[in-house]
């Protein structure tokens, strides 16, 4: 008797350990599937102290949080709430405001974050993107009849986009809002005349690199309307030890060698995925574009060698810019967006393909086939 009472008890004993084993497991496994990782409540990297925002069209105000938490923008005596998506992501679009030289401040605040994101000294006016190559690059201290304009200039803010890469389409890029023109020549001196014509707050965007194509300043999806870009695309994807030697650069020290710096601006697609992606969809009034000598280098494109010839060349530039405008004004949802494109000097630059190699002369394959390429841009309807 005594021994199955030893037993009962046994048994008893181990059923309930088993069952507090099996409940403690559980209420683990059930903290740790409630536990959640917060996302950190932040906004879009244009959106810091000094902005300028776009005059006369709806202001878009975007950013990450924590999944289902509510958002709440107060600006310009006006208050918008929204709720985060399923990734934590939101997106609001204020009411158009007039321009206006009076600093205003934006406050945001979400519902799972006790600390709120001021940014102070906001003005309305126009804001353009200027891009392209070296020509939109160069400092204004290089020319000196722009840099003397600089004493009488005023009310014009910028933002410089630092130069990188990224494999991917980014969310966010490195800068900040100054309160003082950008620094270059082109992008200040449009700047420097448009606020005295139009007398009202200029934010310039400046997103540039030098030698880069415009294949370097195009989204991937622009392979089903671009052949040729198909094609470049198709050959990076393949190309294992290119893209291992960028992932080398971008996992190495700052500053680049030089070395580094020309083989990365020199690439496809990647300048738009850390440089121009995370500017979508940041109202402006339109982009000023200073690029085409990289694609100047023949005159049908995708020469074998160099690797950094392979790009539209001079012929099929004009559709090849076309479709890139329609493109950027599908991203920014914005028809009336507006392009500015700056031509090709008279360099009197020639390729050896031509019959003669005097630039004047029609048989030449100078710049002047390239100025005939950026003109196709008129082709594009024009929206107000």
């Amino acid at each position: 008797m005594k021994r199955l009472h030893f037993l009962i008890y046994t048994v008893s004993f181990l059923l309930s350990t088993s069952l507090f084993a099996a409940n403690f497991s559980f209420n683990v496994t059930d903290t740790v599937l409630k536990t959640e990782v917060k996302t950190p409540f932040q906004l879009a990297s244009l959106f810091t102290d000094h902005m300028v925002l776009q005059r006369d069209k709806s202001i878009p105000v975007w950013g990450k949080a924590s999944v289902g938490a509510t958002i709440t923008v107060k600006f310009a005596n006006s208050e918008k709430s929204i709720v985060t998506d399923s990734n934590g992501e939101w997106r609001m679009d204020l009411n158009a405001l007039s321009a206006s030289f009076e600093p205003k401040t934006m406050i945001i605040s979400s519902s799972e974050n006790a600390e709120e994101i001021t940014i102070s000294d906001i003005l309305i006016g126009d804001v353009w993107i200027c891009s392209g190559q070296s020509n939109m690059q160069m400092q204004v201290g290089r020319i000196p009849e722009i840099k003397a304009l600089i004493p009488t200039s005023s009310n014009i803010r910028s933002f410089t986009v630092k130069n990188t890469v990224a494999f991917e389409p980014q969310d966010t890029c490195e800068g900040t809002w100054v309160n003082e023109h950008p620094d270059s020549a082109v992008a200040f001196s449009f700047a420097y005349f448009l606020q005295k014509s139009a007398n009202i707050p200029i934010g310039i965007i400046l997103t540039s690199w030098g030698s880069s194509s415009i294949e370097a300043w195009m989204p991937r999806e622009m392979t089903k309307t671009v052949p040729h870009f198909k094609t470049i695309m198709e050959e990076f994807d393949a190309d294992l030890k290119t893209k291992n030697k960028i992932q080398t650069i971008l996992d190495g020290p700052e500053p680049w060698t030089k070395h580094d710096n020309v083989f990365a601006r020199r690439q496809s697609n990647i300048l738009y995925n850390a440089m121009m992606h995370p500017l979508i969809p940041y109202a402006c009034r339109g982009l000023v574009w200073y690029q085409g000598e990289r694609n100047t280098q023949s005159m049908e494109g995708m020469v074998k060698k160099p690797w950094f010839y392979r790009n539209s060349g001079m012929l099929k530039y004009g559709e090849t810019l076309k479709e890139w405008i329609k493109n950027y004004r599908k991203s920014w949802n914005d028809e009336a967006m507006q392009f500015m494109v700056v031509m090709l000097p008279g360099f009197g630059k020639t390729l050896n393909s031509g019959t003669d190699l005097n630039s004047e002369n029609p048989n030449s394959h100078s710049w002047a086939w390239m100025r005939e390429s950026q003109l196709k841009a008129l082709e594009l309807p024009i929206h107000r």
